[in-house]
């Protein structure tokens, strides 16, 4: 188990190393570019958050559906 997370966190550190690096070099680069990529990301987490949202939701109703039915 203690191998599994030291695992999980170096590839984390890993995808994170690379990703800052990836914006990292579009900065230097391309600031347009970094710009665009920044506007995007910020695009796509408020056309995500809703879904997630409603996706919550959703399961919290089916939880309390299920709870409610093997209650009665």
């Amino acid at each position: 188990m203690i191998g599994w997370k030291r695992q999980n966190w170096s590839r984390t550190l890993v995808v994170g190393v690379l990703v800052g690096g990836i914006l990292f070099t579009m900065l230097i680069f391309s600031p347009s570019l970094f710009l665009i990529f920044m506007y995007s990301r910020e695009l796509l987490l408020s056309m995500v958050t809703p879904l997630f949202r409603s996706g919550l939701c959703c399961v919290q109703i089916f939880s309390q559906l299920v709870k409610c039915s093997v209650f009665s």
